[in-house]
């Protein structure tokens, strides 16, 4: 899987996603113009969408499937203010 991206903003980034282009853009409160979901969205987005593929692909027959993400942002971790929680270890 290859792709690439071109930061047209400080907050904005278009990305060609096998000819299908994709907007990641910050919300105009965070500095950017709402073209797109923000980074954190993006990636909450995909969580949900591999969610439903990966429970359907199990042989699971699911007639519906309603999938929920309520996430707490800690914008001091993303402004590098604090540490990281995580320790990765060898």
């Amino acid at each position: 899987m290859k792709m690439e991206g071109t930061g047209t903003s400080h907050s904005r980034t278009d990305i060609d996603v096998h000819g299908l282009p994709v907007i990641i853009d910050e919300p105009e409160e965070c500095g950017g113009t709402n073209k797109g979901p923000s980074p954190t969205e993006t990636l909450m987005t995909a969580l949900i969408g591999c969610t439903n593929v990966i429970a359907h692909k199990h042989g699971n027959e699911i007639s519906d499937m309603h999938v929920a993400i309520d996430e707490t942002y800690d914008r001091q971790g993303v402004m590098l203010e604090k540490k990281s929680k995580f320790l990765f270890r060898r």
